[in-house]
């Protein structure tokens, strides 16, 4: 499960809990490069950096500011969980307040 992507409209808690439990038999580590953990960390914070950039759009639209998606840029992102590599979105202003990726909010 540590390099599949989650498909988060057909999560299922007790397959995914089964299977980590087997990986974490096997010697798997929870988190760290490899854990059981880490891709459902990077995917839960991508989507928080979605619906925040989501947010500051319909924010500029109500405003009457011409503002738009721009495209992903990636990131290391360094956790608890480990160290993973997260796709940031961008706004064409990049003004969008970021509050999942702040540069200080490393470890």
């Amino acid at each position: 499960m540590n390099n599949s992507k989650i498909d988060f409209s057909n999560f299922d808690f007790d397959e995914f809990k089964t299977s980590a439990l087997g990986q974490l038999k096997a010697g798997q580590p929870l988190t760290g490069k490899g854990g059981i953990l880490t891709p459902l960390i990077k995917q839960l914070l991508e989507s928080a950096l979605e619906g925040e950039i989501e947010s500051h759009l319909q924010e500029c639209r109500s405003d009457g500011i011409s503002n738009r998606r721009n495209g992903k840029t990636a990131k290391l992102m360094k956790s608890a969980a480990g160290v993973f590599e997260m796709d940031t979105p961008r706004d064409r202003d990049y003004d969008a307040p970021r509050n999942s990726d702040q540069k200080f909010m490393r470890r």
